[in-house]
């Protein structure tokens, strides 16, 4: 169960654009991929949290 989070927080890395593959990502637990995630997330560059009146 450990292994199928890692590969799937890997695979999201790479969607996110944090890596060109699942290969070159040498995370070996949770909180290292989940570190990786936070570095690749872009936040909205335009106040995505407003909400429509």
């Amino acid at each position: 169960m450990r292994l199928m989070v890692i590969d799937a927080l890997k695979e999201l890395i790479v969607k996110m654009g944090g890596a060109a593959s699942v290969d070159e990502i040498r995370a070996d637990s949770i909180e290292e991929c989940i570190e990786l995630v936070t570095e690749a997330y872009q936040p909205p560059a335009s106040g995505g949290n407003q909400s429509a009146s």
